[in-house]
């Protein structure tokens, strides 16, 4: 059986997240494209695409998937 990764984020780390970052990240979690939470937001998309490449490279993964992941299992959010 596989060992799961360390999912612990350091304070410091998640302290690096806005208040911005993580309404995008819930509404990542929720399923939201990126143009929907662009409307839900009211922001542009581009503005959208920018806090979701943020988010993935804060928590170090590669895709919407794999944020939604660990940012459930560090509750992050």
């Amino acid at each position: 059986m596989k060992s799961e990764k360390n999912t612990y984020l350091p304070k410091e780390q998640i302290a690096m997240f806005t208040q911005r970052e993580r309404e995008i990240l819930n509404l990542m979690i929720r399923g939201r494209t990126n143009q929907e939470i662009a409307e839900e937001m009211i922001i542009s998309i581009n503005t959208a695409k920018a806090h979701v490449s943020n988010i993935l490279n804060k928590l170090g993964v590669k895709d919407r998937v794999q944020a939604v992941v660990k940012a459930i299992r560090c509750n992050l959010i």
